[in-house]
């Protein structure tokens, strides 16, 4: 059940630096992966694992332009990767 007093909301576009700095202010709440936090450490920040949810498919996003082959070609060799390691069913 979602609670009426703190309603879901968005923001604006920002970097996880600042995702980070709203979490720490208590200002947001931001479903993650658990590796961020090895990243980027952020005093008053923790990681609280969410259990009992179907695994949730990432994908990678890349902007269009002259790069584009170079995204195609990782994304492509990560895939394969993921695969031979058994990591895709």
């Amino acid at each position: 059940m979602l609670s009426t007093t703190h309603p879901l909301a968005t923001c604006p576009s920002i970097d996880i630096e600042d995702v980070l700095r709203l979490v720490s202010q208590g200002a947001l709440t931001h479903l993650t992966l658990t590796s961020l936090l090895s990243a980027y450490q952020r005093p008053g920040v923790v990681v609280v694992p969410l259990t009992g949810l179907p695994p949730m498919p990432i994908r990678p996003v890349w902007p269009d332009g002259p790069n584009d082959g170079w995204a195609r070609q990782f994304a492509a060799f990560a895939g394969d990767h993921a695969h031979s390691a058994g990591w895709l069913s």
